[in-house]
Formats: structure tokens, C-alpha cells, sequence
């Protein structure tokens, strides 16, 4: 590339940012379960209570599962003829998510397979590109931060437009849950 060129995306020849080892973590997932059960001549009865805790492939917290179920289950034969019997559950869920769906630029798996390997995870506050540093300077935009204060990186290949970053996909408000 001519230097003027490289010098405008500011592409240093060493970066090739790892998106998927930056994304994806190993995932866990809990789940606990105690239940009891007894009987006679003339019925039986089975309760039970189960806890799930989920933590999905993302790094962070934005894909989690957690669940308690209850469940009462009973029968009870009240005549040769007339036998009587309940299922009952109950559930207490939160689920976060992100958006798997729709186009490249407005789903996490997307932006984490066709982002710019160009572009750092983030920029050292203390050497930010030109185009970077005038958004911040300008005052205008507030760019997003990691945990430590880092701008992520921006790659000038998408507009300078910070959606595309994983990382503020993942971040982003998608989808959360409950339900009792």
C-alpha cells in the first residue's frame, strides 16, 4: 500500500486482532436438583426443586440462563373407580441473550466473523489514531470503553461506525428476560 494510504488507516503491520479468542470463552453450566418421593396403599407423592445456572460461549455476561423449578406431582385413589391426580410445576427464569439474528452489522456472531483484523481490540488513550482522536476531542460522540477505560478499536474500513465492534455489539442491551 502507498504509505499515505497505510498512514491514513493507521495499519501498523503487526495488528491482526484474534475477534473469536477476544469473543468466545468456554462456557458452564450448573444445575442441581433435589427431589423427594413417598407412597401408600392409596397414593403417592413426588416434589422436587431444581436450580440451572448458565453462562453461555461470550465473554461477559450478556448470554446467561438462570432457572429455579418447582414441582409437585400426586395421585391418590379415593375408590376402585375414581382415582385422582396432579401435576403442578412453577418457574422462576432470567435469560440474557444477544442478537444471533438479522443482518451482519446487528448480531454479535456477525460482527466477530467479519470484523477488520486490522483494527486493535482497543487503542491506548495515549496514542489514539487522528480520526479517533478528533471524535473525542469534537466532544460530540461519547465512545465506548472497555472495563479499563480503552476506546475499542474503530475500523476505518466500516465508516468509523462503533456498532460493528464486537465487544459493543455484546454489550449492547439485546434481549433480557424474566418470568416467574
Amino acid at each position: 500500500f502507498p504509505t499515505s494510504f497505510t498512514d491514513k488507516l493507521r495499519i501498523d503491520g503487526v495488528t491482526n486482532t484474534d475477534w473469536v479468542s477476544h469473543m468466545f470463552t468456554k462456557g458452564h453450566t450448573q444445575r442441581h436438583t433435589i427431589g423427594a418421593q413417598g407412597s401408600s396403599n392409596n397414593g403417592n407423592m413426588y416434589i422436587s426443586l431444581s436450580y440451572l445456572d448458565s453462562d453461555g460461549i461470550i465473554v461477559g455476561n450478556q448470554d446467561t440462563q438462570k432457572r429455579l423449578t418447582g414441582q409437585i406431582n400426586g395421585e391418590y385413589k379415593f375408590t376402585n373407580w375414581l382415582t385422582i391426580g396432579t401435576n403442578n410445576s412453577i418457574e422462576r427464569s432470567a435469560v440474557r441473550s444477544v442478537s444471533e439474528s438479522g443482518a451482519v452489522q446487528n448480531n454479535v456472531m456477525g460482527s466477530i466473523l467479519v470484523y477488520d483484523p486490522l483494527t486493535p481490540w482497543t487503542y491506548d488513550n495515549n496514542n489514539l489514531p487522528d480520526r479517533i482522536k478528533a471524535m473525542v476531542d469534537d466532544g460530540t460522540y461519547t465512545l465506548p470503553t472497555d472495563e479499563n477505560g480503552n476506546i475499542y478499536g474503530s475500523s476505518p474500513l466500516a465508516s468509523n461506525n462503533l456498532i460493528f465492534h464486537p465487544a459493543v455489539m455484546r454489550d449492547r442491551a439485546d434481549s433480557e428476560s424474566q418470568s416467574f
